[in-house]
């Protein structure tokens, strides 16, 4: 039995072996076809970042606020951090939960690493006027019916960026001068 305090039955009634035997569900028949092109949209998209340095509570990372384009116009928001004295050799992404995030994590084992904290669209610094702020509300009921899932938070419509590459560039091929190198 599985012990929790959570105000929901995490296992929704299924005993553990129920729980390893339920497998994934068949591929929607557009699912690479949806991808690719998203792929090739996100592509076209001029990220355009920004930062701007703000206070950081640690002695050991400069903090910024940073901005990106994204799909559709959207403007991504976020934070960045990277080593105050030592040179960046990595880049990392870090996601958050659906309760959004309220700045970055100083807390991550990540040394000479910039780390990008991006706000989901619709979601804490990336909030809009055009997306529900409650996560829930971000996966269609259409969507939910079309796989026959239960109302689950399964799938957002987030916003895409092609990455980052090697220091002090953005994977368009742009450069971003201070954005990971000193």
């Amino acid at each position: 039995m599985f012990r929790h305090d959570y105000p929901f039955d995490p296992t929704h009634g299924y005993g553990l072996r129920a729980l390893l035997g339920v497998t994934a569900p068949p591929e929607p028949t557009d699912f690479a076809a949806f991808w690719q092109d998203l792929h090739a949209r996100a592509r076209s998209v001029t990220v355009a970042p920004t930062l701007r340095e703000i206070s950081s509570p640690s002695v050991k990372a400069r903090a910024f606020e940073v901005e990106f384009n994204s799909l559709d116009g959207v403007r991504i928001r976020g934070w960045l951090t990277r080593p105050r004295d030592d040179r960046v050799e990595r880049g990392a992404v870090v996601g958050h939960g659906y309760g959004g995030r309220d700045g970055p994590d100083f807390h991550l084992p990540l040394a000479r690493a910039a780390l990008i904290f991006p706000c989901a669209r619709g979601i804490s610094r990336s909030a809009r006027a055009d997306i529900p702020a409650n996560p829930d509300a971000h996966v269609s009921t259409r969507d939910r019916a079309a796989r026959n899932l239960r109302p689950r938070r399964l799938r957002g419509r987030y916003g895409l960026v092609r990455g980052l590459g090697p220091a002090g560039t953005v994977s368009d091929g742009g450069t971003a001068p201070g954005l990971f190198g000193h």
